[in-house]
């Protein structure tokens, strides 16, 4: 653990603090990311969520939220299937913008990179830093990205305007996520039991096309899921984005039909 973290006035004034301002747990989140005891002076570290939660003392549908604040603000991303942490330019801030090539701090740096190579931001840290630190280490080897399973209770194959939608939604995807971390975008804990996640762009698109029901669709699948259980759940759908649109367009063809909607069961 280090003893001390740097942070400059600008992070209030700043850019980025301007985009946070008048989200309180969003600024709490952002500022924890940099001065935490797990933080080291790359900005690349392990951090588990029940240890973020009980360190700041918030809710985990709070920091879900708040997360999603500093991820459209371009300040940190968290990947929660790795529990993998990544705030951009906190190397540059703790370190120095630049190193020349016999800085004793380059094989230091070397040294605590690769102790997260197991990162999905590994190789966006790289690309980040490689010639400003002067860093001689290997890339990590990346695992092909993997599209989303079959819907859950959509069509036994969806239409082909559905199919070209979910694809060109998966590209977008990669295309504008952190270079080298396209395979593992940050991922929000939607619901009140946390149950239903989705990428930031995922839940942009979702409310784009529920016109206004989005958190209703997610509280049905949310409480769906805590009926069922979350490892049957993972068994049965892995993309619940497209999940709650399916749902969504399921109830819209059945209203256009005359037919009642699907109720869904409450969790009490």
């Amino acid at each position: 653990m280090r003893d001390y973290s740097r942070v400059a006035p600008a992070f209030w004034s700043g850019s980025t603090g301007k985009k946070l301002r008048g989200h309180r747990d969003a600024q709490l989140l952002a500022l924890y990311l940099i001065t935490c005891p797990s933080a080291n002076m790359l900005g690349l570290y392990y951090l588990p969520l029940p240890t973020l939660l009980h360190e700041i003392g918030i809710s985990r549908e709070g920091a879900s939220k708040a997360f999603r604040s500093v991820f459209e603000a371009g300040f940190a991303y968290y990947d929660e299937a790795t529990e993998y942490v990544w705030v951009p330019e906190m190397a540059k801030f703790q370190i120095g913008g630049s190193l020349k090539p016999d800085d004793k701090r380059v094989t230091g740096i070397e040294r605590e990179l690769e102790l997260h190579r197991k990162s999905p931001f590994f190789n966006a840290f790289l690309d980040r830093y490689r010639a400003a630190f002067h860093l001689k280490t290997e890339p990590a080897n990346t695992s092909p990205f993997e599209g989303p399973s079959k819907p859950f209770e959509g069509p036994s194959k969806p239409l082909r305007s559905q199919e070209q939608e979910q694809e060109q939604e998966q590209e977008q995807e990669r295309e504008s996520a952190p270079n080298g971390a396209s395979s593992s975008p940050p991922v929000l804990t939607l619901g009140e039991h946390g149950y239903v996640r989705m990428t930031a762009q995922q839940y942009d698109r979702v409310k784009a096309k529920l016109n206004g029901q989005t958190d209703e669709y997610i509280g049905r699948l949310d409480s769906y899921i805590a009926q069922i259980g979350e490892r049957k759940a993972r068994t049965k759908y892995s993309d619940h984005s497209a999940v709650v649109v399916n749902w969504f367009r399921r109830d819209q063809e059945k209203q256009r039909a005359g037919k009642p909607s699907r109720p869904t069961k409450v969790v009490l």
